[in-house]
Formats: structure tokens, sequence, C-alpha cells
């Protein structure tokens, strides 16, 4: 179930990840489209964008858009330096080897093209409190996180196949956002310990 909180958060990381995007028309791939909310978007604005899904937003299909059911466990369904830029909106951390996946995603896009990843920070304070009470351990399935990753396993993680070139560090209480403009203090002074999620935006080199 995706609550109000979740679609706050899920259109702060979409327009966060619109801001990153360079201004020259990019072939854009959108791993894991969701409800489709950042496809749309960027639809919307006339870039030419395809998504992948393993379980793709039915409107998205019937409408006719560029939006490919697949299983990113096995690989991207794309040839080689086929992109401009790559989007993964907390996605890796559902995958069985997300490092497999950074390659791929290295694969596809086109030299100097750069990719957007936004990932939780699970080893932070609040997520270790929030997993004691999330209702959803008693019942893990095929989409649940399998890759529990800190600030610093992100970095490590981009950085096997891209250079990262910038950083956004969000964090905030979902249902005390009052105590939200502390949080952005707080993350100042320890970004491990306080940061919600990391979105980094990496190039492609060579």
């Amino acid at each position: 179930m995706v609550t109000k909180t979740d679609t706050k958060n899920n259109t702060k990381r979409a327009d966060l990840a619109i801001s990153l995007i360079e201004n020259n028309n990019p072939t854009v791939l959108e791993l894991g489209t969701g409800d489709g909310e950042l496809f749309l978007k960027l639809s919307s604005k006339g870039l030419d964008i395809t998504g992948t899904d393993i379980c793709p937003n039915e409107g998205l299909l019937r409408n006719k858009h560029r939006v490919i059911k697949h299983d990113l466990n096995n690989g991207l369904p794309f040839k080689d330096n086929s992109f401009d830029v790559v989007i993964a909106l907390e996605v890796l951390e559902h995958l069985y080897n997300p490092y497999a996946m950074m390659k791929e995603i290295k694969r596809v896009l086109r030299p100097r093209g750069y990719a957007i990843i936004a990932m939780p920070n699970t080893a932070s304070w609040i997520s270790r409190i929030g997993q004691v009470y999330e209702k959803r351990l008693n019942k893990l399935d095929i989409y649940w996180h399998h890759y529990q990753p800190s600030i610093t396993s992100i970095r490590n993680l981009v950085s096997t196949e891209l250079k990262i070139e910038d950083e956004i560090f969000l964090g905030g209480f979902r249902r005390l956002s009052f105590f939200n403009p502390l949080m952005k203090v707080l993350i100042k002074i320890s970004k491990n310990a306080f940061c919600g999620d990391l979105i980094v935006k990496a190039r492609k080199l060579d």
C-alpha cells in the first residue's frame, strides 16, 4: 500500500531527479517506472523517454507509452550505448544483484552519459527504528529490499562503474513532519545517521 507520505516522498525525489537532468534534450531510460509519475513528467517535457518495470502501470500501457514489462534481475533489454540518461529512483535495493545492474547501466549509457540514482540509507537510525515497526517485514516478497545500503555502500556501488558528480541528501519524518526542519540540521551534523535517502548523479567517462 502506498501512503500519502510515500506519494509525497516519491514526488520530491522525482522533482529532484528532473533538476539534475542537463538541458540538451537527452534520450532517457527510467528503471522501475512505478505509478508513472516521473515518466509522465518527463514525457510532458517532450523528452525521448523509455521505461521498464516488472509490473508496469496499466495506464501507461493502455496509452501506448514506451514502457516495457521486464524483470530487472535479468539485466536490461537494450543495446549498448542507447541512452544519454538512466534514472533509477528507489530501485536498485530491490534487486538481487545491484552490482550487476550497475554494469548494465554503464553498458546502455552513451559515452559521457550519466545516471541519476536514489537509494535509501538503511543505516540511519530513523530507518532502523522504522524497520522494527514495518508490517511488511512479516511477509517479505520478491519486491521487497534485498540490499540494505548505507551512504558509504551506495557510493561504493555507484562508483564501481561511474564517476559521482553530485549528491543530494534527503531526510524527514513520515508521521511527525513538523520535525522536518530539524532534520535538515541533523543531516548537516551527520549524513550517515540522519539522511534517509541519497540521490547521486554519476557519469560514464568512456
